[in-house]
């Protein structure tokens, strides 16, 4: 819970002022659908190949992605 006032610190400092509101809204809404998916993808998962592993690992790659994706897009200020 550290990180997510951090985390929606990015968004007001990261956007245009007429498009902060839309952004917070898009990414609350890919988080909702994210919360709606995972559980059916691991249900997916382990229904077909009757481990839990592998799904799993399939989450942890989505994480890391995401966080690979926030590190490269976020602008670096002071760094040439």
């Amino acid at each position: 819970f550290a990180a997510l006032p951090i985390f929606w610190s990015l968004p007001p400092g990261l956007l245009p002022a007429q498009t902060i509101a839309p952004g917070i809204a898009f990414i609350s809404s890919v988080g909702i659908t994210s919360g709606i998916v995972s559980p059916w993808l691991i249900g997916l998962v382990k229904t077909r190949t009757g481990n839990i592993d592998i799904a799993l690992y399939i989450l942890a790659g989505l994480l890391l992605l995401s966080g690979l994706t926030m590190w490269t897009m976020i602008p670096r200020k002071g760094v040439p």
